[in-house]
């Protein structure tokens, strides 16, 4: 199973390494952002891109990246 980190509502692509960073939430993949993937504009082909995508837009979490290809989407960024 794929786990994001959240702190504050802001989703990271951080490995979860170890759990207990202070401050950060382990956050599981939400069916309904395994479902909108189908859905997302072919902007980022990489299903590994793709799948921190479609969990921000759903759960409304912060991604943190400079990938050109994930900020044109509709997800809110930390740059």
């Amino acid at each position: 199973m794929m786990h994001f980190m959240s702190l504050n509502g802001i989703s990271t692509r951080i490995p979860l390494v170890h759990e207990t960073l202070v401050g950060f939430n382990n956050v599981r993949i939400q069916d309904a952002a395994i479902f909108f993937i189908s859905r997302l504009p072919h902007f980022h082909r990489d299903p590994f891109d793709r799948l921190p995508i479609a969990h921000s837009i759903t759960g409304h979490y912060h991604l943190a990246t400079v990938d050109q290809q994930i900020l044109q989407y509709p997800v809110l960024t930390i740059a």
